[in-house]
């Protein structure tokens, strides 16, 4: 009798408890390999995915309770999600049988894993079957291709899509940009930390961060250094590194945006021109370039809708922005005069803006600068693999081999790509492999031609529709800054392996380009939101 009270309870708190689920997934990207040493299981120290599993367990029971309040899905879209998910299968199953590059490192790695000691329990002669070894490390891409690709690319908006079913679009826009305050919020408070020993190499601060981030990674844990317990001259708050921080913060700085310029809340104001100033703190140069990009998309969409007060919403980012750069530019030399050391090893703000120009923003294009020349060469060994496998790649979770045969010439003498192909050659491709650093190079070289236009065609389609209601969705500055955060991300995905990131603002913009208005509606959804409000408004 209680566990069906229980029951009872939950199913009348479904969206409330989804709502947190979401809040719970956005504030933990960042933190999605804890240390092994937590007597978890696995999945549960990859935080964001742990609950991901809920929220769309959640979603299913949700929708099949309330079917009824759910339209038929066309017969396109029922093709689609079956293509979506058995294509990547067929790809890894035949890249498993056809896969020439098993040796004994990947044998010795079978051999040692749990489930292949269990099952050696009850059937021994698979300590010494290869092929057994190699049936169970494809069945284990299969189950990571679900992990790692299809529960976030279709749960993630399929659970908002059960979310916000009948909610209005500025039900929508308030709940996102409440996920996006609270991250940025947890962000920021990690980096009032941070900011002083980036600044002024405080000790004391060290010894904060060091202790807060062994409780969050094994540090070094990949390539033999990666990644670091602290990252000097970078900021990165709580995540991996630089640029994964700045992939999130495109991401959260339009809902940002809409949060306190739109609905005018003051607190948010404050963390928006502190969450920006670190962006320019993190000297990644993908993310400032794209955030520039975003700037400017904002005021090429801003003229095009001319929605209420469209002038005065640039002008108040554009002083944020400015605010934000000016405390960069300012801050050290700031810091170094009440220090007492103004001297010549002090930067002034012009020197500190030539050399953000030179270093953040115009070595972006340069093969030569900084990181780019093994980006690049990853880049192209991805495409190059997906060239010679075009129809069906290679399959989830075996690219890494191929990858060391199709490293472009320009590339084979930089020192990263070496390390990933020396740790390679050590550990064997299940161990360690190189990194995806194209999203969709990653898609053709795992699942072909096909996979790619299965992953690229949810963009094609939201890129339509805009097109064609632009007039409809341009007319709202909280639609201007949901379209300007899915182009970041877009971009991004060229830097990259997709981040949760991408598929909560591409889901988001789905349901913004089908979802029906009415105030009536609008104060309903407020009226549930009363407890959430009156927490949150306390951050």
């Amino acid at each position: 009798m209680e566990s069906w009270r229980g029951m009872e309870h939950i199913m009348r708190n479904l969206d409330k408890i989804e709502r947190w689920l979401l809040y719970a997934i956005v504030v933990t990207i960042p933190v999605n390999g804890l240390p092994k040493a937590y007597p978890i299981p696995d999945f549960m120290k990859n935080m964001p995915y742990f609950f991901l599993i809920l929220l769309v367990v959640l979603a299913v029971v949700h929708y099949m309770h309330r079917r009824e309040d759910f339209g038929n899905w066309s017969r396109g879209v029922k093709w689609y999600l079956a293509l979506c998910i058995l294509w990547p299968f067929l790809c890894t199953i035949i890249g498993a049988v056809q896969f020439p590059y098993w040796d004994e490192k990947a044998n010795e790695f079978l051999r040692d894993t749990t489930m292949v000691k269990v099952i050696a329990h009850v059937y021994p002669a698979i300590m010494t079957n290869k092929t057994l070894l190699h049936l169970k490390y494809g069945v284990s891409m299969l189950i990571g291709t679900v992990r790692s690709l299809l529960l976030p690319l279709l749960g993630i908006p399929f659970a908002l899509y059960v979310m916000f079913h009948g909610k209005t679009k500025e039900y929508i826009l308030d709940t996102m940009s409440r996920a996006a305050m609270l991250a940025a919020s947890m962000l920021c408070l990690y980096s009032l930390i941070e900011i002083p020993w980036l600044l002024t190499g405080n000790e004391f601060c060290e010894g904060i961060l060091k202790w807060i981030n062994v409780h969050l990674y094994d540090p070094a844990n990949a390539h033999g250094w990666w990644p670091p317990l602290l990252w000097k001259g970078q900021l990165r708050s709580f995540a991996y590194e630089p640029s994964y921080f700045g992939i999130e913060a495109l991401f959260l700085l339009p809902l940002l945006w809409y949060r306190a310029l739109e609905l005018k809340e003051k607190h948010v104001g404050l963390v928006l021109i502190l969450f920006t100033y670190m962006v320019f703190l993190t000297h990644a140069r993908t993310a400032q370039v794209i955030y520039l990009g975003e700037l400017l998309l904002l005021i090429f969409l801003s003229l095009l809708g001319r929605y209420p007060a469209w002038g005065k919403r640039l002008v108040q980012v554009f002083i944020v922005t400015g605010l934000a750069f000016s405390i960069y530019l300012i801050l050290p030399t700031a810091l170094s005069s009440i220090q007492g050391e103004r001297s010549t090893n002090a930067l002034q703000p012009v020197a500190v803006f030539e050399n953000y120009v030179s270093e953040d923003v115009a070595s972006v294009g340069k093969k030569s600068q900084r990181s780019n020349m093994a980006r690049w060469g990853n880049t192209v060994a991805l495409f190059n693999v997906g060239v010679d496998h075009p129809l069906i790649g290679v399959g989830t979770g075996f690219v890494s081999p191929y990858m060391t045969d199709h490293i472009p010439d320009f590339a084979r003498e930089d020192g990263e790509i070496n390390l990933w192909k020396a740790k390679l050659g050590e550990k064997g491709f299940m161990k360690s492999g190189y990194p995806i650093l194209n999203t969709f190079g990653g898609m053709v070289a795992f699942y072909g031609i096909i996979g790619l236009f299965l992953f690229v065609w949810p963009i094609i389609y939201v890129g339509v529709k805009i097109l064609k209601g632009y007039r409809y969705m341009l007319r709202c500055f909280g639609h201007v800054c949901v379209i300007v955060a899915l182009a970041g991300q877009i971009v991004c995905l060229n830097s990259n392996n997709f981040f949760y990131t991408y598929p909560l603002i591409l889901g988001t913009t789905l349901l913004l380009c089908f979802q029906r208005d009415t105030k009536e509606k609008l104060a309903s959804d407020r009226g549930q939101e009363t407890d959430i409000r009156n927490l949150i408004s306390k951050i």
